[in-house]
């Protein structure tokens, strides 16, 4: 180089410069091409000044064997090799500085770009473009220098947390690159929580830069995924990117990633691609080691601050020249076209492949691609995961999820597992099932066969709870099912589920633990409320399925995926997905010209398989539109025909060629048939309850009883089982109403209840109600007892093996018996060589040591094979957990009873806890201490230290010998008597594990009680919604069955009802409580109640003696808002404090103080109990006090000071002096020295209280009450002085407004009429306080009278009197009043007689007779007379004695009404128009009896005719009618009546409404009752009645009544002098409670009682009191005597053929023997004779049993036959006597043989006491033992009478008992019977006769049918059903005969003529006769008038006139 530098000269540099640029030939100088001589032949690095640039391509160049043949790559690597660019940038100190040394690096390096360009140029390459001039960093390329002249894709990569500070970044190093369509496209990604596209590959400069500058990005949560960034890179721009284009990333990270994908699987799997990464790094947040080693080769740019980006943007584009150059030269390179190849079989498939070839960096790298993937011959279970892997299912089954789905869920993994080849080395199966909690199923080491997998699976059961509890579901996969993995192996997990976990543990949490664990998780939601992204989360695969159905073929779906596991040695299981290859392709209909084309394909988004759809349009011609297709129209049932019309519509699409032109068109085709009507099943019976609550407060619940009526379901009627108060309940409340059905199923039924809301004391509560029961069958579980079982003999794999089971009892049929099954298989053993004894031989035992946490339980058993001897060995059968206890301790106890002892303590685990053993280990003598007591000591008490006496105290100690209690007592048991009672909280709250806990508390309380009959009793209540009585306190006795119920505590979920579980304990467990006995209650919650007052429940117990204790406990679940209520607890509980938790984990911390409570409130102990007492020597310490002397003291005087305490008024100072009595100080003197006045009493403060203005008030009064403070001083001495606060008020008024009141009104009634007098109401308004009071006063007036005049009545003589009588009658007004102020004024008539008598006269013989008259026709009279009066002399006066008729004429005819003709009209429901004529004719009565009178009579006749209408109209008019109030009417009634047309009828209808009638009820109250005062009454009362209206309803009508009320009041009597009672005696008399007889007398005192007085000044008040006193006279003993037992009976007669037997006995009854009746027996009589009616007569029975025998009663009955009445002997048991043992020895001897021998048993009765007792004895006695065989039988049952098949039955037989039983039946086979033979077909026809209007033609026939009973073994029978078909054609009209009239002739003695209509109708057919008479009067002639004469005669018919008799027609 230094030779090269001296030779160069100005023109050689011209030169260069000029060839440089110029032509292709000139490009290096001759200078240089001569320069090989020169030169070194080794390569030599060159400077980097740019002047020898070319120099150093030159020298690189020669190097070689010839510089022209070398290609433009040689040439560039060669160029590379020279430069030396730096590999990384790292700046961490001066940025100026760093920034300088990138100007020198510029400097040198500044054609590069133009030196490449020229030799690429040279190669036959396009030459670049111009250079644009630079402005510096900010504007375009910096001297003249861009960067990217090649075509690049340049993704920026972006983290999101701090996006706003990477932006300017970007922006410079954008603007840096030559960014253009054909060079370099520029795109940036965001990556926050999920990647975001800021824009996408663009090639404008300008636009990049304003979106990177405008956009404001914020990552939420401050998340950063640039694993998800990469992924969406890799899945969406990748795919992008031009094919021979290089690939950049620049990530721009501050941050690592936290969320999302691995950063680094998606690094490795892009450069693999070609893609190149380089990291530009910010902070010390970012792992450096991490992105280095991640880079492209190694290059990467560190900045510790944001600040320092603007010095790295040069040396970042100069960094990567190298990489470009490298770029531009790879565009040269061709690679080969791909090959395809396929793959040998494997797994099943078959793969063909495609290796491809991609330039990345001047290289093409091959890529492998999976064409295709086909299957190939292979085993159905090798067909997936036939590798080596560990398959957990974990699997949802809580209860809300139902037996169906969980079926399916089976369903879908038994189809999955039979393509699984299962087996200890190939794949493994285990199963997790989880609800509230989770529990293991099995293991993986469990079940190595597909078949025991498989039942294992289908016997999996739901478990109790309905949450969702899928992190404790993994956390057991964790810490059980993985320890049995093996590490090489696969791991997959699939979990099944219907939603995310909502209950437990975090499922985030333990997924990621598993995937660090290297298992791939696969999860399935089922349903379509599954959310998506909380099951993504904890996912490595998600698949979501819409329906549970669709989930038993979801297993084709998951084995599509081509799921395989591969081992790698970094990640165990890596599970690679591929997509299903489904692609489906719809077409829609042509529609506006178009159709839509719809394909449907899978693609992976995110690691899962989503669904996708593309829709692409497609031009069509439209064809006509016709939906072909059939629709069926179903119509309306006909009532009458039962059949309903079915019409079925079918459209079709036709070419119809009919025309010129063929057309499309559509046809229709219409098919109608006639169906019968389905039959309506109606429910037969409903329970419901009404749904409003009544105005009595009360609902109804009833049975609403069903049946079809006219084609529908209607209500018949219903029954009424309960009325329910639902007073107090709301609406909402009121409408609740379930039914629910019991869960237990005893005898048979299942009892059904009603839930609802009713108001019991006083609130509403919800309450169940036993309804009904319903039939069920019990299904018993069987015992679980697993037993290991050996096969004896070598069944299994070609006879060389035999197995080793587990067994259990299972139900094979639901109500057969349990039969032991083999289950799951332990091992399989090889037995060659061992006998049948030693195969027969196990034992089974159970290891005592915990190793590495488990205790493993093994089988000793032979095995061998046929080479070698058999020999003993262990197999494990099962692995428990265990804890591991602590090692063994000795301990040394103290001297007690003169030994001292070394005890071995070790522990071994039980369960889950280590119980501790102790054992003796050695046992020591040793010494009792000498105890020496302290010598006496003595202690002077003086009188110089002032004390009051002087003495000498003498200490002194004494041995005692003291015995404490128990040293080591067997449990800590509280011995003492009591009832306790525990009530738990079980409601939805508390969690089936805080259940346990709560139950586990229980069991301790209990551990610590002596359970006992006699000492503690235990009862147990559990409560939610509902309490429920677990026990009671007399169902258990021991503690160990109280503990062993409380284990299996039922728990019902629900709201917390604490008041109804303390009732419950009220009603239930109190009345068995034992009398004396301490009852408490224990009531342990976690939450306030619900509903109710339990407080006020808990106090009516406390009442009755009980006491509570009450246990809180703090849940600390966020989903239970209801935490415990401390007031609440303090309230139950009876010392008013309660025991808290602070969770149910520290309720063991409480035991011990509950315990305590809980004993401390039994009182008393009943016993010790205890182990050794202990005794031991103290000294005890005593005292010995001499005679006391009193001291003297110096009583000198004191000063008392009395403070200001309690409101005193003074401070007083008191000078006090003593005096010496002898014996103590005692004050001799006081004196006041000085009073101080205390600080005055602070007293309330004053107020004001203002009335204002209102209605009622006269004036505004303002209040105002303030307080002073007064001394006062008491008058005793010394005075005692007191401040008090005396209230004052001061009341000001001011007048309100006045209010105008309105003007007085007077009402007058007037007089007339009836009324006497008149009433003046008046009215007046006065104001009183402000209100106007209306006041009513009434007065009465008397109305005046007008009396007649004077009159005077003269009576003269006349014949016959003697006196001539005037009467004068005046009238007189009269006052009279009736009650005070009803006064009414009358006319009173007066009469003044007097009398003059006659002059008398002579009486005339004679009589003057006058003429005959007339008498006038009366009212409707038939004749007048003509009458003659005959007069005689009486007494001087003449007087009619006779009345004689002469002659008689007929009155004129009476006026009859008119002839009335009516019509009918034709209208609805009218069948014929009907003409009605009535006429009257005239008729002369007479009457029968004397005298003799006749009248005129008008006769009604009524003719009717009828038409037959043609038409039917109804008046459809509404016509109301109103009723009138009045009379005894209460109300009137608005009655509307309609017509409607009923066919060919018009019916009638009417409603009727009733209004009541208005009242008038009298205003005026009445006094009706004064009682006066009599003997004893302190008042007299005083009743007036007065009158409400009140309304009444009865139905529908309501009326309107005057009720009276009425009104008492008292009035104080005076007072009588006072009398006390008269004594009386009571005779206490011998009986059964009194056993001495006496008399008391009982008598009353008068007593006068006074009061004290008030106040000072007033009199003492006094009365007079009767006391009540009482003697007893000297009691005189009873005589006992004991009555007889006697019994006697007695018959009646018989009386109406019965007779009646009474049993009389003898008891004593006051001293007294009485016969009394004991029973009285009706008995039958008839048929008997005397003798046997009254016979009677008692009998003994002959046996006596435990000491007893019977008396009978026997008489005669008599019973009814067919022949008669029959009497018969009947017997009676009537008592029970006592009685002797006489019974005779008895010997049993045993039937059944057993073991060779046979019981005898000899029984023996003695007689103890009166009674009969048993005693025997048990011998035995040989016998032979047959073996018997039972053998299955075969029968065949034939086809009997109807029977449907002919079964074969095999019957097996079980020994029971040494006799063959039948066990069991099984039918083997089955043979139809031959048909069963049906009556013949038959067709009825009736013919058409009068009455029949159609011709019906019957076909009736049978079909053979075959039902079988829905029981558990059905009975199949063959029936013949009878079907009838009936066609009706109707029949021919019949003529009927012309109408005929009939007509009587008028003749002899007939008065009238009779026309007889004859009419024929046909009605249905037949001809009807109507007849119709009517008679009309027929004409008579009347005889002429006669005259006859009757002369005057003499002689013995002397007459003394002439008769003329005139006799009219």
């Amino acid at each position: 180089l230094h030779q090269v530098r001296i030779k160069l000269d100005a023109e050689w540099r011209q030169q260069l410069s000029s060839n440089v640029v110029g032509s292709r030939d000139n490009v290096f100088p001759s200078f240089v091409k001569n320069s090989k001589k020169v030169m070194p032949s080794t390569a030599t690095k060159c400077s980097r000044a740019v002047l020898l640039l070319a120099l150093c391509i030159a020298v690189a160049a020669a190097a070689t064997d010839d510089a022209t043949e070398q290609t433009p790559e040689q040439m560039l690597e060669n160029m590379n090799d020279a430069i030396e660019v730096p590999d990384s940038i790292e700046l961490d100190g001066n940025p100026g500085a760093f920034a300088d040394s990138i100007n020198e690096i510029e400097a040198e390096d500044e054609g590069v770009d133009d030196l490449a360009a020229k030799a690429i140029s040279r190669h036959g390459h396009s030459s670049p473009k111009k250079r644009v001039a630079g402005r510096g960093l900010r504007g375009g390329c910096r001297k003249g220098i861009c960067v990217g002249t090649s075509t690049i894709d340049f993704t920026f990569l972006v983290d999101g947390k701090h996006f706003q500070r990477w932006r300017k970044f970007a922006a410079h190093l954008v603007n840096r690159l030559r960014v253009a369509r054909y060079r370099v496209r520029v795109n940036m990604i965001v990556a926050g929580t999920r990647p975001h596209l800021l824009f996408g590959f663009e090639s404008a400069k300008s636009s990049i830069i304003s979106k990177i500058r405008r956009t404001r990005y914020a990552s939420k949560a401050g998340n950063v995924a640039l694993g998800e960034a990469l992924y969406f890179y890799r899945r969406r721009i990748l795919r992008k990117g031009r094919r021979f284009s290089g690939k950049l990333i620049v990530v721009l990270a501050s941050v690592d990633s936290n969320s999302g994908r691995s950063v680094s699987n998606q690094v490795s799997y892009l450069t693999a691609k070609g893609v190149t990464f380089l990291p530009v790094m910010v902070g010390y947040d970012v792992s450096q080691a991490f992105w280095k080693s991640r880079a492209t080769a190694g290059k990467y740019v560190w900045v510790p601050k944001f600040s320092s980006l603007q010095f790295v943007v040069d040396a970042f584009i100069h960094m990567h020249i190298r990489w470009k150059m490298k770029m531009t030269m790879s565009s040269v390179l061709k690679c080969p076209k791909p090959v395809r190849y396929k793959t040998p079989c494997k797994h099943g498939f078959r793969k063909t492949m495609e290796i491809g070839f991609v330039k990345t960096l001047n290289k093409c790298n091959p890529i492998t691609k999976v064409i295709k993937r086909k299957s190939c011959g292979c085993e159905k279970s090798q067909c997936f995961a036939s590798q080596a892997m560990e398959l957990i299912l974990v699997m949802q089954a809580s209860q809300d999820l139902g037996e169906l789905h969980f079926g399916y869920e089976k369903q879908f993994i038994i189809s999955m597992i039979q393509k699984m080849k299962i087996g200890a080395k190939s794949v493994r199966v285990s199963v997790v099932l989880f609800s509230s909690r989770a529990s293991l199923a099995f293991r993986l080491t469990e079940y190595h066969s597909q078949s025991s997998v498989i039942t294992a699976i289908k016997g999996l059961k739901l478990m109790t709870g309905k949450h969702r509890a899928i992190g404790d579901a993994l956390l057991l996969v964790r810490e059980q099912v993985l320890t049995d993995s093996a590490e090489q192996s696969a791991k997959m997990l699939i979990v099944i589920t219907s939603g995310d976990s909502n209950y437990g543990r975090s499922v985030e949490v333990e997924s990621n633990r598993l995937q660090e664990m290297s298992v791939s998780i696969l999860v399935i939601g089922v349903g379509a409320d599954v959310n998506d992204a909380s099951l993504q989360v904890i996912s490595t695969v998600y698949i979501h399925i819409r329906t549970w159905i669709k989930l038993k073929y979801a297993y084709k779906y998951v084995l599509r995926m081509r799921i395989s596991f591969v081992a790698q040695p970094a990640v165990h299981g890596a599970l690679k997905i591929r997509c299903p290859k489904y692609r489906r392709v719809l077409v829609s209909k042509c529609v506006a010209g178009y159709k839509k084309r719809i394909v449907k394909f899978y693609k992976m988004v995110r690691n899962t398989c989503m669904p996708f759809k593309q829709v692409h349009k497609v031009r069509c011609t439209n064809p006509p539109v016709c939906k072909e297709g059939t629709k069926v129209h179903i119509g309306k049932c006909n009532p009458k025909t039962r059949l309903r019309v079915v019409t079925r519509v079918h459209t079709s699409k036709i070419h119809d060629c009919s025309h010129k032109k063929c057309v499309w068109r559509c046809s229709k085709r219409l098919v109608r048939r006639k169906q019968p009507c389905r039959k309506i099943r109606c429910i037969k019976r409903r329970l419901m309850i009404e749904k409003r609550c009544r105005k009595s407060g009360f609902r109804r619940i009833f049975w609403g009883f069903y049946s079809t009526t006219r084609g529908s379901c209607k209500r018949v009627r219903i029954k009424v089982i309960r009325k329910v108060p639902c007073s107090g309940c709301s609406k909402h409340q009121i409408r609740i109403f379930h039914i629910t059905v019991g869960r237990k199923c005893t005898g048979g039924s299942k009892a059904i209840y009603s839930s609802f809301y009713a108001s019991h004391k006083g609130r509403c509560s919800y309450q169940r109600l036993h309804v009904t029961k319903r039939r069920c069958v019990l299904k018993k579980r069987c015992p679980r007892k697993a037993r290991i079982q050996i096969e004896t003999q070598c069944l299994r794999k070609g006879s060389r093996y035999r197995g080793v089971y587990w067994t259990y009892l299972t139900r094979l049929q639901p109500a057969g018996p349990c039969v032991r099954v083999h289950g799951k298989l332990v091992r399989l053993i090889p037995c060659g060589g061992c006998t049948t004894k030693q195969r027969s031989y196990q034992h089974v035992t159970t290891g005592k040591a915990c190793k590495s946490g488990f205790i493993t339980s093994f089988v000793t058993v032979y095995q061998g094979e046929e080479s070698r001897r058999c020999h003993k060995t262990r197999v494990v059968i099962r692995k428990r957990n265990c804890k591991s206890c602590k090692k063994d301790t000795t301990k040394t106890t103290p001297c007690i009873r003169g030994y001292r002892r070394t005890i071995r303590i070790h522990f071994t685990v039980k369960g889950s806890k280590c119980v501790p053993h102790k054992t003796l280990i050695k046992k020591v003598k040793c010494g009792e201490e000498k105890h020496g007591c302290k010598p006496p000591r003595k202690v002077h008490t003086r009188c110089s230290a002032g004390h009051k006496y002087s003495y000498t105290t003498t200490y002194y100690y004494k041995k005692k010998k003291v015995c404490t209690g128990l040293v080591v007592p067997p449990s800590r048991t509280c011995s003492k008597v009591a009832d306790l009672v525990f009530v738990l909280d079980s409601s939805t709250s508390i969690h089936d594990a805080d259940f346990a806990k709560e139950s586990r508390f229980v069991q301790h309380i209990v551990r610590r009680m002596g359970v006992s009959p006699t000492g503690v009793r235990v009862a147990v209540v559990t409560y939610s919604t509902r309490p429920k009585l677990v026990f009671n306190l007399d169902k258990y006795k021991t503690k160990s069955q109280v503990l062993a119920a409380m284990s299996k505590l039922p728990r019902d979920e629900g709201i917390t009802m604490t008041y109804a579980a303390i009732d419950l304990v009220n009603s239930d467990i109190y009345p068995k409580r034992r009398a004396g006995v301490p009852f408490i209650v224990v009531v342990i919650t976690d939450g306030k109640s619900t509903m109710g007052d339990p407080v006020a429940s808990a106090k009516v117990l406390k009442k009755k003696g009980a006491r509570f204790v009450s246990v809180g406990i703090y849940n600390p679940d966020p989903s239970v808002t209801d935490k415990i209520n401390p007031a609440e607890l303090k309230g139950i509980s009876s010392k008013g404090r309660f025991w808290r938790a602070g969770n149910f984990n520290k309720l063991d911390s409480i035991v011990s103080s509950v315990v305590r409570e809980v004993c401390t409130d039994m009182g008393k102990s009943k016993s010790k109990s205890g182990g050794k007492r202990v005794c031991k020597i103290i000294c005890v310490k005593k005292r010995k006090i001499s005679a006391k002397k009193i001291c003297r003291k110096d009583c000198s005087s004191r000063t008392l000071i009395r403070h200001c305490k309690k409101h005193r008024a003074y401070r007083v100072f008191t000078r006090v002096t003593y005096r010496w009595n002898g014996k103590k100080c005692v004050p001799k003197s006081r004196k006041v020295i000085k009073k101080i006045r205390c600080p005055p009493r602070t007293c309330p403060k004053a107020k004001i209280i203002r009335k204002e203005c209102k209605p009622g008030r006269a004036k505004s009064v303002t209040t105002h009450i303030f307080y002073t403070s007064r001394v006062k001083c008491t008058m005793s001495l010394p005075p005692r002085c007191t401040q008090h606060c005396i209230k004052k008020v001061k009341r000001s008024a001011v007048p309100c407004k006045k209010i105008k009141c309105k003007g007085d009104k007077d009402h007058v009634t007037k007089c007339g009429g009836s009324r006497r007098y008149r009433v003046v109401v008046t009215i007046k308004y006065i104001q009183v306080k402000g209100v106007c009071k209306r006041r009513k006063t009434t007065k009465r007036y008397p109305c005046p009278v007008k009396c007649p005049k004077t009159q005077t009545i003269i009576r003269p003589c006349k014949k016959g009197r003697k006196f001539s009588v005037k009467s004068i009658i005046s009238y007189t007004v009269r006052r009279a009043c009736v009650h005070k102020g009803k006064c009414t004024v009358k006319c009173v008539r007066r009469v003044l007689r007097s009398r003059k008598r006659c002059k008398t006269r002579p009486p005339d013989r004679r009589c003057k007779q006058p003429p005959p008259f007339w008498t006038k026709c009366r009212k409707h009279s038939a004749y007048k007379y003509q009458i003659k009066a005959l007069y005689r002399n009486v007494r001087g006066t003449c007087v009619i004695y006779k009345r004689e008729t002469i002659a008689r004429l007929l009155c004129p005819p009476r006026k009859c009404p008119k002839t009335r003709v009516t019509k009918t009209k034709c209208t609805k429901g009218v069948r014929h128009k009907v003409t009605t004529t009535i006429f009257y004719s005239g008729k002369i009565v007479c009457s029968k009896k004397k005298p003799i009178v006749c009248r005129q009579v008008c006769t009604k006749r009524v003719t009717k005719s009828g038409v037959p209408c043609f038409h039917i109209v109804c008046d459809e008019a509404k016509k109301v009618k109103l009723t009138k109030c009045g009379g005894k009417r209460r109300y009137r009634s608005v009655i509307t009546t309609w017509n409607t047309r009923v066919g060919k009828k018009c019916r009638k209808h009417r409603t009727v409404k009733h209004y009541p009638c208005p009242v008038v009820c009298p205003k005026r109250s009445k006094t009706i009752k004064r009682t006066s005062c009599g003997k004893g009454r302190k008042y007299r009362t005083l009743t007036i009645a007065t009158s409400t209206v009140k309304k009444r309803c009865s139905g529908r009508i309501c009326t309107l009544h005057c009720i009276r009320k009425l009104i008492h009041s008292r009035v104080l009597c005076p007072k009588p002098p006072h009398r006390c009672r008269k004594p009386r005696k009571v005779h206490v008399r011998c009986s059964k409670k009194n056993s001495h007889s006496y008399i008391i007398t009982y008598y009353y005192v008068k007593k006068r009682v006074c009061h004290r007085a008030l106040k000072s000044g007033k009199a003492r008040r006094c009365k007079i009191v009767c006391v009540k006193k009482h003697k007893r006279s000297a009691r005189k003993p009873c005589k006992k005597r004991k009555c007889r037992y006697q019994l006697s009976y007695h018959t009646t007669k018989c009386v109406h053929n019965f007779r009646t037997i009474t049993t009389k006995y003898r008891t004593r009854v006051h001293g007294r023997c009485v016969w009394r009746r004991k029973s009285v027996r009706r008995v039958r009589c008839s048929g008997c004779s005397s003798h046997q009616i009254h016979y009677h007569k008692t009998t003994v029975g002959s046996k006596c049993k435990a000491g007893r025998t019977q008396t009978f009663l026997n008489f005669y009955e008599s019973r009814k036959y067919k022949t008669g009445w029959v009497c018969h002997k009947k017997k009676v048991q009537v008592s029970i006597i006592k009685c002797k043992c006489n019974r005779k020895p008895l010997l049993l001897l045993d039937k059944k043989c057993r073991k060779g021998y046979r019981k005898l048993t000899k029984v023996v009765f003695i007689d103890r006491g009166g009674k009969c007792i048993r005693k025997q004895t048990v011998t035995k006695k040989k016998c032979k033992i047959i073996k018997i065989h039972c053998d299955p039988a075969m029968i065949v049952k034939k086809c009997t009478k109807h029977a449907a098949y002919r079964l074969f039955l095999q019957i097996s037989y079980r020994l029971v008992d040494g006799k063959c039983r039948k066990h069991r039946t099984r039918i083997v086979k089955k043979q139809p019977c031959p048909p069963r033979r049906c009556p013949k077909a038959k067709t009825i026809r009736t013919k058409c006769k009068p009455g029949v209007v159609k011709r019906v033609t019957t076909h009736i026939f049978y079909t053979s049918h075959v039902r079988c009973t829905k029981s558990k073994r059905p009975r199949c029978t063959q029936h013949c059903i009878k079907k009838v078909k009936r066609s009706a054609v109707p029949c021919k009209k019949i003529k009927c005969k012309k109408d005929k009239d009939h007509v009587t002739k008028c003749g002899g003695s007939r008065r009238y003529r009779v026309v007889v209509t004859i009419k024929y109708t046909e009605v249905k057919g037949i001809c009807k006769k109507h007849k119709t008479t009517k008679r009309y009067p027929c004409p008579i002639k009347c005889p002429k008038t006669q005259v006859i004469r009757k002369p005057c005669s003499k002689g013995k018919s002397h007459s003394l006139f002439e008769v003329k008799s005139i006799i009219s027609y």
